[in-house]
């Protein structure tokens, strides 16, 4: 593989972990639609587009169920789920010496807003160029479209460009788009997802 200038991290299992904040506010969101309010398990729910997670969830995921359960969601996790989350340890030196040689990207599912305002909360948003997230209304979740975005907006060599995440959806994105990729271990996926997925490299 030719010498890497660009890295692209994944937010959710792969630079912090959200299962505190992010299952708290599945299971409001679920209790206040009169649902099952069962600890879903993470695998499911950290690392797909939100409303995917819940259409899979939901007894009845009908359109007008999931939008609701979506608000829901967003205004539990912007009062206070946001920040029941944890910086993975030694994350924060990472960034630093990899900056030091490399553009730094996040490209996340996660609405863009909420990513900008994780990151800040960490120290961590002053390492990267930009954030590609979602938008609020769930469009451009794709991980696949972010990638490419990533890609054209900054004018990034895919052969020189690696993205880094916990999820088969972070391996399959990269792979769409040239991409080598980095599966992480310590996220919500294990060696058998990113395996499946064709990760380039396991870490």
């Amino acid at each position: 593989m030719s010498a890497i200038d660009n890295l692209l991290f994944d937010l959710d299992g792969t630079l912090t972990d959200p299962e505190a904040g992010i299952i708290g506010c599945f299971r409001f969101a679920r209790d206040s639609l009169g649902d099952d309010d069962v600890m879903p398990d993470p695998g499911i729910v950290i690392g797909p587009p939100l409303r995917d997670s819940f259409r899979d969830l939901l007894t009845d995921p009908g359109d007008d169920r999931v939008e609701a359960a979506v608000r829901l969601y967003q205004k539990q996790f912007s009062e206070s789920g946001m920040y029941d989350n944890v910086a993975y340890p030694e994350i924060p030196q990472t960034l630093t010496a990899l900056g030091e040689h490399s553009r730094l990207f996040v490209v996340t599912s996660k609405p863009t807003h909420f990513s900008e305002q994780i990151l800040d909360h960490f120290g961590l948003l002053a390492n990267f160029e930009v954030v590609y997230g979602s938008r609020p209304d769930g469009r451009h979740a794709d991980k696949a479209g972010l990638i490419a975005d990533a890609i054209a907006n900054e004018s990034l060599h895919p052969g020189r460009t690696i993205m880094i995440g916990d999820r088969n959806l972070d391996i399959r994105g990269a792979a769409a788009n040239g991409v080598a990729s980095i599966g992480v271990l310590w996220g919500f996926g294990d060696r058998a997802e990113h395996e499946a997925a064709g990760a380039t490299h396991i870490c």
